[in-house]
C-alpha cells in the first residue's frame, strides 16, 4: 500500500515537539509495515523562517519577494518513508486564506515527487482536517485519490478555527472517504456538526517508550505539555501547594514552554514551592523518555484532551497517570490500576488524589501489560490498515 501523509503541524528547528507524533506514526507504520511505500508532505508549518507578519508591511513585502529562505528537501526516515518537504511562507487566515493556495501547491509537487519514487498513491491520509483536511481534499478533487482523515482537535474546532469551520473544516470532513477520530468524545463532537467518524487509537513509539522499573528517591509528579490556558496548570500548582500544607515532601517537575511561563513561575514563587517544582523548559524526545523513567507519576490538569500521547507514552513506560476528567479520560483511564480521574477542578480534590499517589503502590509492569493489552502500537497498526483497506474497497 502506498500512503501520502500531510501532517497539519509538524516539528521544526525552533520548534522540535511540534507536531513530532504524526513524525514518529508514520516511521512507526513504516517500520510495522516493510512493504508499504509511505511519504510525508511538508511545507514548513512550524519554519518561523516562512511566516509572514503581516503587521510590518513593509518587512513582508521584502521577504516575499525574497529568495525563499529555506530549500527544497528530501529525507529518508526509514527504507520505505521519505519526508518531501517544498517550503511555503504562511501568514494570517484573514488575507487570502493565509497563502492556503501556495501551500497547495506545495503539496502538488510533493505529490508529484512521491510518484517519482512509488507511483501514485493509493490514500492521502491527512493528519487534523484543517489545514491536512482541506489539501488533501483538494488533491483528491484533482487527482481521483481517496482521502482519509484522522481528528485530533482538541477541543474541536479549536477557537483560533471557528471562523473557518463553514469554509474549511466541514468541507475536507463530510468529503472525506473516512474520518477518524482518536476518542468517543471528539467522535460525539464530530457527529454534533453532522460528521460520521469511526475510533482509531494513537500509537506510539513502543521501542523507546517501554517498560522502565519503578524509579527511586523522592516521590516525583510530573506534567508535560504547552504552557498555556488548555493545560490548566494554575490548578496544578495550588493543588501542590495543598502537599505542602501537610508537610509532604515531593517533587513536580513541569516540562513544557509557552505564553505563561513567567506567570506560572511567578505563581510558583507566591505560593512558596520553588523548592518542590522544576521547570526543565521544552523536552526534546530522548529528554521525555528520560523524565518518565524518573518520575512516579504523569498528572495532568487539561480542560481538554484528545487521547493525549504522553499519556500513552506513560502508561507504556509503566507510570500511572492522574488527571483531571475530560470528555474521553475514562477511555483512557479505563482500569485504576493504572491511574484516577479527578471530576472535580478544585485543588483541594486534586491535592489530595496526588497525597493518595504517593500512598499508593503501583506495579509498573501491570500498568505496562494493560496498555500493551488496551493501547499497543501493533494493535493500533492492524486497526489502521483494515480501516484503509475498506476505504480501498468500497
Amino acid at each position: 500500500m502506498k500512503i501520502f501523509i500531510i501532517p497539519s503541524w509538524y516539528p521544526s528547528e525552533a520548534h522540535p515537539s511540534t507536531g513530532i507524533f504524526f513524525r514518529e506514526q508514520a516511521v512507526q507504520l513504516a517500520e510495522l509495515r516493510p512493504e508499504w511505500k509511505i511519504g510525508l508532505s511538508l511545507w514548513g508549518s512550524h519554519e518561523p523562517k516562512l511566516w509572514i507578519q503581516m503587521k510590518s508591511p513593509f518587512s513582508a513585502l521584502i521577504k516575499l519577494n525574497s529568495r525563499i529562505p529555506v530549500k527544497k528537501h528530501q529525507q529518508m526516515l526509514t527504507s520505505n518513508c521519505i519526508e518531501f518537504f517544498t517550503p511555503a511562507f504562511t501568514w494570517n487566515r484573514n488575507i487570502k486564506s493565509g497563502n492556503l493556495d501556495g501551500i497547495l501547491e506545495a503539496q502538488e509537487y510533493n505529490l508529484r515527487l512521491f510518484i517519482q519514487y512509488y507511483g501514485k498513491p493509493d490514500i492521502i491520509h491527512a493528519q487534523v482536517s484543517f489545514p491536512a483536511g482541506y489539501l488533501a481534499m483538494k488533491l483528491s478533487q484533482r487527482h481521483g485519490i481517496p482521502y482519509v482523515v484522522t481528528e485530533h482537535m482538541s477541543p474541536f474546532p479549536m477557537p483560533s478555527l471557528r471562523s473557518a469551520m463553514k469554509k474549511y473544516l466541514l468541507p475536507a470532513l463530510k468529503q472525506a472517504n473516512l474520518v477518524l477520530a482518536v476518542s468517543n468524545g471528539l467522535q460525539d463532537q464530530l457527529q454534533s456538526h453532522g460528521v460520521k467518524s469511526e475510533l482509531i487509537n494513537n500509537f506510539i513509539d513502543q521501542k523507546t517508550f517501554c517498560f522502565q522499573p519503578k524509579a527511586e528517591g523522592t516521590y516525583t509528579f510530573l506534567a508535560i505539555g504547552r504552557l498555556e490556558s488548555q493545560k490548566g496548570y494554575e490548578l496544578l500548582l495550588n493543588s501542590a501547594k495543598e502537599l505542602v500544607i501537610k508537610n509532604v515532601y515531593f517533587r513536580l517537575r513541569i516540562g513544557g514552554s509557552g505564553s505563561l511561563e513567567r506567570s506560572l513561575k511567578n505563581q510558583c514563587k507566591r505560593l512558596g514551592l520553588n523548592d518542590h517544582v522544576m521547570w526543565p523548559g521544552e523536552l526534546s524526545r530522548e529528554e521525555v523518555k528520560v523524565e518518565l523513567t524518573g518520575c512516579h507519576c504523569l498528572v495532568s490538569t487539561s480542560y481538554h484532551e484528545n487521547q493525549p500521547v504522553a499519556m500513552l507514552e506513560a502508561l507504556a513506560v509503566g507510570r500511572p497517570v492522574l488527571t483531571t476528567a475530560w470528555e474521553g479520560s475514562e477511555e483512557l483511564i479505563l482500569d485504576e490500576a493504572i491511574g484516577k480521574v479527578i471530576p472535580n477542578r478544585d485543588s483541594k480534590s486534586f491535592g489530595e488524589a496526588m497525597m493518595e499517589m504517593i500512598k499508593k503502590y503501583d506495579d509498573p509492569k501491570v500498568i505496562a501489560s494493560l496498555f500493551e493489552k488496551h493501547f499497543g502500537t501493533q494493535k493500533a497498526v492492524d486497526d489502521l490498515e483494515e480501516k484503509f483497506r475498506k476505504v480501498l474497497t468500497k
